[in-house]
């Protein structure tokens, strides 16, 4: 993807570009393999989403948007999409839109003040965490479109989110978020089996905070502080992404640099 107008999938072994995909007719601003592998979704300043088959190239489907498209990512099924918008001067600013693969509109999620900088599906699909330059973190019931948590801390806007589901030895279940911020920190909360329910929405800070669900089936857990938070970036951050065995954080700063941190003994 970028300023060519084309998107193409590369041979990571041998650096050979094996398909390319034409069609858009301004910068592509981001793309999104589905998990399924068969397909890839494309966002342009032609305001244009696009779903391609990576076999062949061909449109799947395209959705026409008012607005330019920063970035989207595809659900854990393959069968849907949030984007967020790329500009602040739009009446898209701070809302995370849902769609399924066929361009049609499945609705909005609207909480944050002023742009969103990052979306991120939980491994199941059920929840989604969205970022904004507001500096909090959003959880949400993606079937209902209810905000059911905001986590607040980052003394900063929070640029970037990332999910896995915690497979730290003796953790219970659930997932960890991982929140970067232009504050030079990482923050690493635990969203816990059993301690929310859409409908309820919760505040959770570094002081106080609360636990997110997978499986909404009992109130609010009591207070508790992120697992971890961590410093050493001289810089904003700019890209936060998990380790598949969810003990291991990557995260790149505008200091010119990639650390990677062990979260398993938060």
């Amino acid at each position: 993807a970028g300023d060519d107008r084309l998107v193409k999938v590369w041979n990571t072994l041998t650096g050979e570009a094996i398909v390319t995909m034409k069609g858009h007719s301004g910068e592509v601003h981001s793309v999104s393999f589905s998990p399924d592998g068969r397909s890839i979704a494309s966002a342009s300043g032609d305001k244009t989403m696009r779903v391609w088959d990576v076999a062949s190239g061909e449109i799947l489907s395209e959705k026409k948007k008012s607005h330019s498209v920063r970035s989207l990512v595809f659900s854990p099924d393959s069968k849907r999409l949030a984007s967020i918008a790329s500009s602040v001067d739009n009446d898209k600013d701070g809302v995370v839109s849902l769609y399924d693969t066929a361009g049609r509109t499945l609705g909005d999620l609207k909480g944050h003040r002023g742009r969103v900088t990052g979306v991120a599906f939980s491994p199941t699909g059920r929840w989604l965490a969205s970022t904004g330059v507001d500096s909090t973190v959003r959880v949400w019931d993606v079937s209902s479109r209810q905000e059911l948590l905001t986590l607040k801390g980052h003394s900063g806007p929070v640029t970037c989110v990332a999910i896995c589901s915690d497979h730290r030895r003796g953790a219970r279940p659930g997932c960890l978020v991982a929140s970067a911020s232009e504050d030079k920190t990482v923050r690493v909360w635990k969203l816990e089996e059993g301690s929310l329910v859409a409908g309820s929405t919760a505040t959770a800070s570094s002081e106080t905070d609360q636990t997110t669900s997978e499986k909404p089936v009992s109130a609010p857990a009591g207070p508790r502080k992120p697992v971890v938070t961590l410093s050493g970036h001289d810089a904003a951050i700019s890209s936060v992404s998990f380790h598949p065995d969810g003990r291991r954080l990557a995260s790149a700063s505008d200091d010119n640099s990639v650390k990677i941190w062990d979260v398993s003994a938060g």
